[in-house]
């Protein structure tokens, strides 16, 4: 038997509120930390202990980001639309691109690289293309027209699986190209993990 209640208007209303819950983007460190890109900001878990540090606006974050990654140094960065920060012990961060004027980030694209070095995914009038930071100054390298793929094999869950199954056939024919592929991990029937 099930009791059936009326649901207010509040309850349909989706949150805006930033939460460290909606993560957009993992990494792991080499010291085995996890970074997590959060609506909220940074978290860093200590996985051996369960403790987070959280990192945002109040540490040098100009936002959200939607992409992290860590190099082999350590060394982490965050990407947003149209700012990026790196955290080697402080968090520095770009919102200008050097003499790149109009750059935007769309998916938090980034691959961290040792001894500061980062690549980005970026919209850069005219075109798109990787935006780089040499640990000194930023360059960019405009994608060629027939560039279409970054990556080699997307993981998502269940509902991100949905999405690239209506983005591989809009892929297809409008790019008459062929997607890369992609996986899905759930844990669904694991649920709930024990922790140990």
């Amino acid at each position: 038997v099930y009791e059936v209640r009326p649901v207010t208007e509040a309850e349909l209303q989706p949150s805006l509120a930033p939460s460290l819950n909606e993560v957009s983007d993992l990494a792991f460190a080499p010291d085995g930390s996890l970074w997590a890109a959060t609506s909220g900001g940074v978290v860093r878990w200590e996985i051996a202990s369960a403790t987070p540090t959280v990192y945002t606006e109040v540490d040098g974050l100009l936002g959200s980001p939607d992409g992290i990654d860590v190099a082999p140094d350590g060394t982490v960065w965050v990407a947003a639309s149209d700012w990026v920060a790196r955290y080697n012990g402080t968090w520095t961060t770009y919102a200008a691109f050097g003499s790149i004027e109009y750059v935007r980030i769309p998916s938090g694209a980034v691959v961290a690289l040792p001894e500061g070095e980062a690549w980005f995914w970026a919209d850069m009038t005219p075109n798109a293309g990787l935006l780089h930071f040499d640990a000194a100054t930023w360059s960019t390298v405009v994608a060629p027209a027939d560039w279409l793929v970054v990556d080699d094999l997307f993981v998502h869950g269940i509902g991100g699986a949905r999405y690239d199954h209506v983005k591989d056939q809009i892929i297809q024919q409008f790019f008459e190209r062929r997607p890369p592929g992609y996986t899905v991990v759930s844990g669904t029937l694991l649920l709930p993990v024990p922790r140990q």
